[in-house]
């Protein structure tokens, strides 16, 4: 009788298992599914949320482009007016060359007038 008792025991006690590792193994491919779909989840947010950050970087590169040009634009500008300051200071240099030429004919003239 002691042996049949404790080998319905242990008959109930393997059920119980059995009963436990079945819904263990049902609840594992609904835990891979879940863990799957939250996953996907965290890969479509990062990814949506790297496309923002892309989206964000090449309009600022547009926008320091732009300011970009017009630096460019205000140095070339500033360049062309050196230029042109440079061009007129060797026109003013070409007339002073030109006045000094005639003051020191004038001075060549008067000096042969006076010691000859």
């Amino acid at each position: 009788a002691m042996a049949e008792g404790a080998s319905i025991s242990s008959n109930s006690l393997l059920t119980g298992v059995g009963v436990v590792v079945a819904a263990v193994g049902a609840t594992i491919p609904l835990a891979i599914n879940s863990f799957q779909n939250s996953t996907q989840e965290q890969i479509a947010a990062f990814k949506d949320s790297t496309d923002r950050q892309i989206a964000a970087v090449e309009k600022q590169n547009e926008y320091l482009d732009k300011k970009w040009e017009v630096v460019v634009q205000n140095i070339n500008e500033k360049f062309a007016k050196i230029d042109q300051n440079e061009q007129n200071f060797a026109k003013k240099l070409d007339k002073l060359d030109l006045k000094l030429d005639k003051i020191d004919k004038t001075v060549t003239k008067l000096t042969k007038r006076r010691f000859f």
